[in-house]
Order: C-alpha cells, then structure tokens, then sequence
C-alpha cells in the first residue's frame, strides 16, 4: 500500500499543470519516466510511441472531432 501521507504531500506540491518536478519530503521529484522505470527496473526508452505521438496532435482537429462525435450536453 502507499504511503497516504507521501501521496498527499506529493499532490499538494505540485504547483503547475505540467510541472516536471515536485517537493516530496524537502527533496525535488522528478517528474519523468527515468524515476518510475528505475523504481520498477524498467529500461529508460528515449523515444516510444505515445511520446512521438503526443508531439504531433493537431489539437484543434481533435476538439473538431469530439465535437462531431459527441452529444454536447450529455453526461
């Protein structure tokens, strides 16, 4: 189980929406994969599908497309 308190304090200092690090218990956090696959001893990828997709969404286009395929106003 994790640590209630450490995951609070871990929420409350994050300061910004795409913040990179956070203060946990007076040290900096990093906020990047390196930290979690070396916790897990997972390989460090520098590039993998998600990232390069995320890099090249046309934000627009997709609001577009949520709007045509949604019902606004329905839950």
């Amino acid at each position: 189980m994790p640590d209630e308190d450490l995951v609070r304090e871990f929420y409350a200092n994050l300061s910004m929406l795409y913040a990179n690090e956070a203060l946990v218990r007076k040290k900096k956090v990093s906020l990047t994969s390196k930290p979690i696959n070396d916790l897990f001893h997972l390989p460090n990828v520098e590039e993998d599908e998600h990232s390069t997709m995320m890099m090249y969404i046309n934000w627009d286009f997709l609001q577009r497309v949520l709007n045509v395929v949604t019902n606004l106003g329905s839950q």
